[in-house]
């Protein structure tokens, strides 16, 4: 029987790993192909893609100071903060849609005496 966990955890170590960090910037940038196949990914395949884009976005934050490094500790932390930073992002995406308070306009009107002529 195959444990489902058990490669999960060894395909994030390895999405984790500084070299297949780098190869993913890489191929980013540079267009290299990390797999044979470019197209068709087996589920595993795309498995490794999604976790070597999670982890360059941590990687990033934390580079950044956003975020601390111990959040690497454990998968469950890792995966908390994401679960936090989604959330943050549909809260701030919805106070973004919500309508700004019209301001209301009170009007004054200001009296003021006709000059006088000082010429005459």
């Amino acid at each position: 029987m195959i444990d489902i966990d058990a490669i999960t955890k060894q395909i994030r170590n390895l999405a984790k790993s500084n070299y297949y960090q780098g190869l993913y910037s890489i191929d980013k940038n540079l267009g290299l192909r990390l797999f044979y196949n470019t197209v068709d990914f087996t589920p595993i395949q795309m498995n490794f893609l999604n976790y070597l884009a999670f982890y360059s976005n941590l990687f990033a934050e934390i580079y950044l100071g956003e975020i601390g490094d111990i959040v690497l500790e454990n998968f469950i932390y890792e995966d908390a903060y994401s679960l936090w930073k989604s959330k943050d992002k549909k809260r701030e995406q919805t106070k973004l849609k919500q309508p700004a308070e019209t301001p209301q306009y009170t009007s004054q009107f200001i009296f003021r005496s006709k000059p006088k002529n000082k010429g005459q």
